[in-house]
């Protein structure tokens, strides 16, 4: 305290001795509470600061008698921001970012006509994003990136009309999509990633067609996704890593300057296509994860000096998707691994019945090895695998993996086809390892194992074949529901690490 009082007195003498070094004295003193608060004395640089002319203190811009500007950034601040900042009424920018501070951010930012940039970029805030920040008219830039700040973008910055940076990352905000973000007719630059927003992107993302920053990764927000619009300024794009879905095709405008565009671990399906981009400027575009099962001719991409990267690994794409582009290097061009062809299902049939399984892939060069209980049936390789009459010896899962030499380190495996005969329920061996109870039943199903054996995989189907559910566990004891399905009949297929069985069961 006594510093403070040695440090203002010096302050005011230094304003009314020197002319050139004139400044508005609760200017003075909130400088002052702002060096007291944050541990002054072991900033990186505190040159001049307390004893020399506020013009010459390191970090501060004046304009005439008024602090202008407060850029402290990376400068080693620990400790708090001070109520008193909001005395600095001509302040038009101040940066703080990398500090060590306790608390929040003071909502003090009632009487700052011109104050314009806020950046507190990885200081350790807690709390909500002051509300007094819609009361400054110009305000136009926010970043408050890598801190533990709660609750949403408050309504209040609606007044904040020219808002053009939004930058909120890595922080714990929560809720939908912030509606007040309509408001900004001018936003530019948008960064909601890594928080825990939730709920489905507004169609109005449509409209802000200034963006050249648009990342929303890393939420959950979820729900089919809208039109994202076009956007000619658009640079960076990321949607990834929320529970999105909906056609690509739909969701996705014309971006003639997009550079990275990262699409990843998404349920978004659909085709991805070259039509939304601009070759001469894409360096990365990352599609991984999704469930997309078409892929665009992107070869002309293949020799355009920006171009760095199309991944496109872990989707549903075949070798009649990816065989366009094969002649785009292996460097450039990741197409593996990629979740297997078409589904699992069951199918039931009586002695004597003729069947047939194909791949659906139509390309004459693919190499097909086809398996019958995880065993490799010598000799067929073409697409189509042409069973004998059936009878109990082809009761069994059966599937295929095929490979391409184009397309080296991509093994593609079908979805399983478990064949069983009509009426069959599960042979005596597989009812002692595992048991399935009630049966008939009404509304659920219990499947008990040794728990020596555990439980790994079930899957439930109907009548016809098609896959209703799939569960992994890895206990003894599993519980599986019925209860929004119609009665008649289904298929229980459990499998241990050793063992697996099929179980007709029937819903009353």
């Amino acid at each position: 305290m006594i510093r403070s009082i040695i440090a203002s007195t010096l302050i005011l003498l230094a304003s009314f001795s020197i002319t050139s070094a004139q400044v508005n004295i609760q200017d003075s003193l909130a400088l002052v509470a702002l060096y007291d608060a944050t541990n002054g004395d072991h900033w990186k640089n505190n040159s001049n600061w307390l004893f020399d002319p506020v013009s010459t203190w390191y970090g501060i811009t004046l304009q005439g008698d008024r602090v202008y500007v407060i850029n402290l950034y990376d400068n080693g601040l620990e400790g708090y921001i001070p109520d008193e900042i909001g005395e600095l009424t001509g302040l038009v920018e101040i940066d703080l970012g990398f500090a060590k501070f306790t608390g929040g951010i003071p909502n003090v930012f009632w009487d700052m006509p011109n104050f314009y940039q806020l950046s507190l970029r990885e200081c350790g805030l807690t709390g909500e994003i002051p509300s007094s920040l819609g009361s400054c008219p110009q305000f136009a830039r926010l970043t408050l990136t890598g801190n533990q700040l709660t609750g949403t973008v408050p309504p209040s910055l609606a007044a904040c009309t020219q808002l053009m940076h939004l930058l909120i990352s890595s922080n714990n905000f929560s809720g939908p999509f912030p509606p007040v973000i309509e408001s900004f007719e001018h936003l530019e630059q948008l960064e909601l990633s890594r928080n825990n927003f939730t709920g489905t992107i507004p169609e109005w993302v449509e409209l802000l067609d200034g963006l050249w920053w648009f990342f929303i990764d890393d939420n959950q927000f979820s729900g089919p996704t809208p039109f994202l619009g076009d956007k000619p300024n658009l640079t960076h794009l990321n949607i990834s890593n929320n529970p999105l879905n909906g056609n690509l095709e739909d969701i996705l405008g014309f971006y003639p300057t997009l550079q990275y565009g990262n699409i990843d671990n998404t349920d978004i399906t659909g085709e991805l296509s070259p039509s939304h981009f601009n070759p001469d400027h894409v360096v990365s575009l990352e599609a991984r994860g999704n469930q997309l099962h078409a892929l665009g001719d992107f070869s002309a991409w293949a020799n355009k000096p920006n171009f760095i990267r199309l991944n496109v690994s872990s989707n549903n794409l075949d070798f009649d998707d990816l065989l366009p582009n094969s002649g785009i290097p292996s460097n450039k061009f990741y197409y593996a691994p990629q979740s297997t062809i078409g589904n699992d299902t069951i199918v039931t049939l009586l002695p004597g019945e003729e069947y047939a399984i194909y791949s659906p892939m139509q390309d004459d060069d693919i190499l097909y090895q086809w398996y019958f209980n995880q065993m490799l049936i010598e000799g067929p390789e073409n697409y189509d695998l042409i069973l004998p009459p059936f009878s109990s010896e082809l009761v069994g899962d059966f599937y295929f993996k095929a490979t391409h030499a184009a397309l080296p380190g991509l093994t593609l495996q079908s979805g399983i086809t478990t064949l069983v005969e009509g009426t069959t329920a599960v042979c005596d061996a597989d009812k002692m390892a595992v048991s399935v109870f009630p049966n008939p039943t009404v509304d659920y199903l219990s499947i008990r194992a040794d728990a020596s054996a555990p439980i790994q995989q079930i899957r439930l189907y109907n009548s016809s074949g098609q896959l209703l559910q799939h569960q992994t566990h890895l206990q003894a004891e599993a519980h599986v529901s019925l209860r929004d399905y119609v009665p008649g009949i289904y298929f229980l297929k459990w499998s241990t690490a050793t063992l697996s069985g099929i179980h007709e069961v029937i819903k009353e």
